[in-house]
């Protein structure tokens, strides 16, 4: 009755909490929707610090300095190119051709493995590390355990320590990688770790779907963990994308290997002693 005032009451209440509760949710949105622009502008400016350092460190090592200033300088350069596309900014502002080229004068123990590092984080475009690293992770998952008929599999967490430099390399790679490759299953030991049948391997997306049973594809509870908090989500690569990768990878493997023959031609001009 619209003159019973307890009624009257329910229905104010009633408004009231309808009015509370969508103006929660739009509060919640708006956060959600305020957070993730952080996170982007914030990795974009932490991209952009690191293109500063790393065309710093290109600077030194171009100065000719010495031995352990030019360590520091290539060690900082090898860990920052592990994105690719820091990478090609490394190569494409002559840092391959400043790498071939240092003194005698300068050399340190270790030189040439960094040296490779660099030249290997050029070549090595997302696709290539990632088909890269699924081979990897087969060949040991295979040599390892060769009886997995026998129920022998790798514990989740044998597996990550035994991968800990894919990992390093790369962690969102790595969990593409991983994803596409194998599965999660239970057993007496725990959740182990299971390579998928290649068929299966060559039309699995990196963000498959669960199989049945107990058995579930490793990015249902991997994936995530795996990938640092900072670093910038990429969408799947398909068509046009794709291309473009290929097209940028073509594009250095040629510039590394004109710059790598170039040097080899400029070494054999020296007559050999004797």
């Amino acid at each position: 009755s619209k003159d019973d005032p307890d009624a009257a009451g329910v229905v104010v209440g009633s408004v009231l909490d309808s009015s509370v509760s969508e103006e929660a949710t739009a509060t919640a949105a708006s956060t959600s929707d305020a957070s993730g622009a952080q996170d982007k502008s914030n990795a974009q400016d932490k991209l952009v610090e690191h293109t500063k350092l790393l065309r710093f460190c290109m600077s030194l090592m171009g100065s000719r300095p010495d031995s352990q200033l030019l360590h520091a300088a290539m060690e900082i350069c090898a860990r920052l190119t592990r994105r690719h596309d820091l990478a090609l900014i490394f190569l494409q502002e002559g840092g391959i051709d400043t790498i071939l080229s240092l003194p005698e004068s300068s050399a340190f123990a270790g030189q040439a493995i960094l040296t490779g590092s660099l030249i290997r984080h050029v070549l090595e475009d997302p696709v290539l590390l990632q088909t890269s690293m699924q081979n990897e992770i087969r060949s040991y998952l295979t040599n390892t355990f060769p009886q997995l008929r026998e129920g022998r599999y790798s514990t989740l967490r044998s597996f990550l320590g035994n991968c800990s430099n894919m990992v390093q390399r790369n962690p969102e790679v790595f969990a593409r990688a991983v994803c596409a490759s194998c599965r999660i299953i239970t057993s007496e030991r725990g959740k182990c770790i299971a390579l998928i049948d290649r068929k299966e391997e060559k039309g699995q997306a990196p963000s498959g779907e669960g199989g049945a049973g107990d058995s579930m594809l490793i990015d249902q509870s991997v994936d995530k963990s795996l990938i640092a908090p900072d670093t910038p989500a990429r969408p799947q690569s398909a068509g046009a994308k794709s291309k473009a990768q290929s097209r940028k990878g073509l594009e250095a493997m040629s510039h590394v290997t004109t710059l790598l023959l170039t040097r080899l031609l400029s070494d054999a001009r020296t007559p050999p002693h004797g």
